[in-house]
């Protein structure tokens, strides 16, 4: 009586729908929907960090932890996605312009995530708001290429 409960526990999906239940854990399928979960951590991330961020004339230094953790952690999983999609093409599960595209995307991404890094979490010298003339005189001064004021006023070479 027993053997027949588990059998017909077995046989509640026909053979039909199994494959439907199975799509659930399919290598592609599972690439694919954490892409789409990426590309709207990215638009989360975006619209966050533009009200605590870039709009924010005084933002708060936990505000800049957690705009930098979770660059970092984008930037890892956009890696972690690209990598992946190398795999499925080497088992051969998805053709290369599939991963040619889909990592064209990611490596856009990347560059943008990476530069925004830079910008708002690199020096001084990365960024790119600061105007060069500024970044020179930081360099000249970092390299000891310091003139006293009143030497410079009053000396002419």
């Amino acid at each position: 009586m027993l053997a027949e409960r588990f059998n017909y526990l077995r046989e509640v999906a026909p053979p039909s729908h199994r494959a439907w239940l199975k799509a659930a854990h399919d290598k592609v399928a599972q690439f694919e929907e954490s892409f789409a979960e990426w590309l709207q951590a990215l638009s989360r991330f975006e619209d966050s960090a533009r009200s605590r961020l870039y709009k924010n004339d005084a933002p708060h230094p936990l505000d800049l932890r957690y705009h930098r953790a979770l660059l970092a952690e984008l930037i890892a999983n956009g890696e972690n996605l690209a990598i992946e999609a190398f795999g499925l093409l080497e088992k051969a599960l998805v053709d290369e312009e599939h991963v040619t595209q889909h990592v064209g995307l990611i490596d856009q991404r990347l560059v943008q995530l990476t530069a925004r890094m830079h910008q708002w979490h690199g020096t001084l010298l990365d960024q790119s708001d600061v105007p060069q003339s500024f970044k020179d005189g930081v360099k000249d001064i970092a390299e000891g290429k310091i003139v006293e004021i009143e030497k410079a006023l009053h000396d002419t070479p």
